[in-house]
């Protein structure tokens, strides 16, 4: 009651915010509206100084443009504080949709109302758990941890939530280091929609950026520096024809800039054909990248002090300053979309040799780095999503590894499933140890048995990413998840679902056998695919070899003689849940009880429903 009471609390208070934004934006939007007349007035102003100072008698050229001069100059600025307003307009339009995000996921049935999380894996039935914990797809785990902003911290998250554990979850420092990052992000939650609106707003325009496809087209293209000659002349070339151009008007030398301008006429021919095919792949980039050092200048400033996130390469200022520069080197190739302007700047400054040398220079310098810059802005944007997780969920708290030579595997305490609504929720305890660690789990239709397994893999996966758990205790040891819970049929490769289980508990078996990290099995309804006197002498013998092997299982089963002699040895639990049948009616407190069930209702939900048997 106190995490729903809290949870309301937290609702109010995103809702205050968004009345606030909302009013923000109206007040942003008219004022907007008006600069765009304020501005159409200054286009008025100046082209009607020239025209009166015209009308006044004769002027000489220096005058017209001078009195356009206040007009251009209110209009540039004008221009600018339009450019403001638009990018307040997107920030809060970001955020605003951020909070909606939040809000909805704290209402009961928030998965319908939010986008199906798309797996990034071609099939998630060959995935170890994936299928099994529902971690993609409509009421799952990803649709509702995922407050991410840009693409690659989406690619990022989900590639946490598959590959546990992973190098960072089996160290003990390590994995301490991502938990903390994660704890610091979720007290910091000015910054943390700071980013959301700065990124938010770029990656909305802009996500193909993110992709990172424009970088190996650069690096396929294989430009080159510009010869030694040519970047000499660049730079001698132009100050030479503007030097004696000066000379000759003030009478000083002869007019050698006619020998010089028509070598820099050929020079920008040369380079026109040369870059005819680097131009078009880069010249796009010019208005792509534009905002993009902005967004990695955000995360330089981040002011924690969280070890995992100082070591990431966009906490330095290295990655804002050459995203800029690239930016800049792209816009001056955009000049070819002005024949006019490109014809100019190409033949008195010879630009476009600069803009060769430097972007050959920023490829060699910075061509192999952007996957870094871009993987670790992911890693922050994960690592963000998951602390927002746990800043706006009242019910989550932070998981603490077992010790090094503690015979407990897993130690939860009122442990939930954190999809489910504050108000719903019901924990149950879970204590995996030596030697007790296969446990059996029995229980009547709708129970709770499939959700009990859900809920101990998911937040031990949870664990293991460092994110918050829903947990009021929760200390485990890494250990490798895999799970056989919904097994089905596959008519396109003749598979049935009896021979599908089989593939699935070979695989178990497989891992079981592995010490370290040892499994964590899931289980449900074993071998439903074939009679009951088979899958009973097969169940029993599956189950003797799990207790054997390193590994810990959860098994849960209608198969009430499996849990009454499950293996024949030591090392196996018996735990059921039960309902209540009281007027044609059933009941469930989905509370874990120990021993093996003692009732069933597959009758009595017949009988309710009023099937004749």
């Amino acid at each position: 009651m106190i995490e729903a009471a809290r949870a309301g609390e937290r609702v109010q208070n995103l809702e205050r915010a968004i009345r606030r934004i909302e009013s923000r934006l109206e007040k942003t939007a008219l004022r907007s509206t008006r600069l765009a007349f304020a501005r159409f007035a200054a286009f008025v102003l100046m082209l009607a100084g020239p025209t009166a100072a015209w009308q006044l008698g004769p002027v000489p050229l220096w005058g017209l443009g001078a009195s356009a001069l206040p007009g251009a100059a209110l209009f540039v600025w004008l221009l600018r504080e339009a450019g403001r307003a638009r990018r307040r307009l997107e920030l809060a339009r970001g955020q605003l949709q951020t909070y909606r995000g939040h809000i909805l996921r704290l209402r009961p049935a928030w998965w319908d109302q939010l986008p199906e999380a798309v797996s990034p894996v071609e099939s998630s039935a060959v995935h170890a758990y994936a299928e099994d914990f529902h971690l993609f797809g409509r009421f799952s785990l990803m649709q509702y941890l995922d407050r991410t902003v840009t693409p690659v911290g989406r690619a990022r998250l989900a590639e946490l939530l598959l590959g546990m554990p992973d190098d960072v979850a089996l160290s003990a420092e390590r994995w301490l280091e991502r938990q903390t990052a994660i704890q610091e992000l979720s007290v910091r939650r000015t910054f943390r929609q700071r980013w959301q609106r700065e990124s938010g707003a770029i990656a909305q325009h802009f996500d193909q950026v993110f992709g990172l496809e424009w970088i190996e087209r650069l690096r396929e293209h294989k430009l080159g520096a510009p010869p030694r000659v040519l970047q000499l002349l660049a730079w001698a070339l132009p100050v030479f024809s503007a030097a004696t151009y000066v000379g000759n008007e003030l009478g000083l030398n002869e007019a050698y800039y006619m020998l010089s301008v028509p070598l820099q006429f050929i020079i920008f021919a040369g380079l026109h054909f040369r870059l005819r095919e680097t131009a078009p792949r880069f010249a796009p980039l010019a208005e792509q990248l534009a905002g993009f050092h902005h967004l990695f200048d955000t995360l330089r400033r981040y002011p924690g002090q969280a070890p995992h996130l100082k070591r990431l390469s966009v906490r330095e200022a290295g990655p804002a300053e050459a995203i800029r520069r690239l930016a800049d080197l792209a816009g001056f190739f955009a000049f070819r979309r002005n024949p006019v302007l490109h014809i100019l700047a190409g033949v008195f400054f010879l630009y476009e040799a600069h803009v060769w040398n430097g972007l050959s220079r920023w490829l060699k310098e910075h061509g192999r780095a952007v996957d870094t810059w871009f993987g670790d802005l992911g890693e922050f944007d994960a690592l963000a999503s998951l602390a927002t997780a746990v800043d706006v969920d009242p019910g989550l708290r932070f998981a603490e590894p077992a010790a090094e030579k503690s015979p407990r595997l897993l130690d939860a305490r009122a442990v939930a499933h954190p999809l489910l609504h504050p108000d719903t929720r019901v924990g149950n305890d879970c204590v995996l140890e030596l030697p007790d660690k296969v446990w059996i789990i029995t229980g009547s239709n709708m129970s709770g048995k499939s959700t009990f397994l859900r809920t101990i893999g998911v937040n031990a996966l949870l664990a293991m990413i460092g994110a918050p758990v829903a947990a009021s205790g929760f200390v485990f040891r890494p250990l490798g998840l895999v799970a056989s819970m919904t097994a089905q049929d596959d008519l396109s490769h003749s598979v049935s679902l009896f021979y599908s289980e089989v593939r699935r508990i070979k695989r178990l078996q497989e891992r079981a056998e592995e010490p370290d990290p040892p499994a964590l099995l899931f289980i449900d309804e074993m071998l439903r695919g074939t009679n009951n006197r088979e899958r009973l002498i097969a169940s029993r013998g599956i189950l003797r070899r799990l207790g054997q092997s390193p590994a810990a299982a959860l098994v849960a089963t209608h198969d009430l003689d499996l849990a009454e002699d499950p293996g024949g040895e030591s090392g196996f639990a018996c735990y059921h849940f039960q309902e209540v049948i009281a007027e044609r009616a059933m009941s469930f407190d989905y509370r874990l009880k120990p021993g093996p069930v003692t009732s069933s209702n597959a009758l009595a939900i017949l009988d309710i429903e009023g099937v004749r048997y």
